[in-house]
């Protein structure tokens, strides 16, 4: 349920495309809904928390409008995968992480 929310949050913000105020509002929910998800991983997976940490690293100290469209659409493949996954093991946590990287989300960058 929560998967999907987020999923949807960043559907609407690829639809919004240039409308910062609304493409802003659908990522900010993508980003409160992760931390619902971070909150639910003692009941999942290890690799489960482990992949939401790195989402929500994605998130930090940027804005809306510093995520181009195919950094989005990488969000978005990574959150079907995750929602569709029954259950997360190390292998499609590798994965999911190098398509992050392949889709221009450097989820190892330093913050300040």
């Amino acid at each position: 349920m929560l998967l999907q929310s987020c999923l949807s949050s960043v559907d609407r913000a690829l639809d919004y495309g240039q409308d910062f105020f609304l493409r802003n509002n659908a990522l900010e929910h993508a980003k409160d809904t992760l931390c619902e998800l971070w909150k639910l991983r003692s009941r999942r997976e290890e690799p489960f928390g482990e992949i939401v940490n790195l989402l929500q690293v994605a998130f930090l100290e940027r804005d809306a409008e510093s995520f181009t469209d195919h950094q989005l659409a990488a969000l978005r493949r990574v959150l079907e995968r995750l929602a569709d996954a029954a259950e997360l093991d190390d292998e499609l946590a590798n994965s999911i992480t190098v398509e992050l990287l392949q889709g221009g989300i450097d989820v190892f960058r330093e913050l300040d």
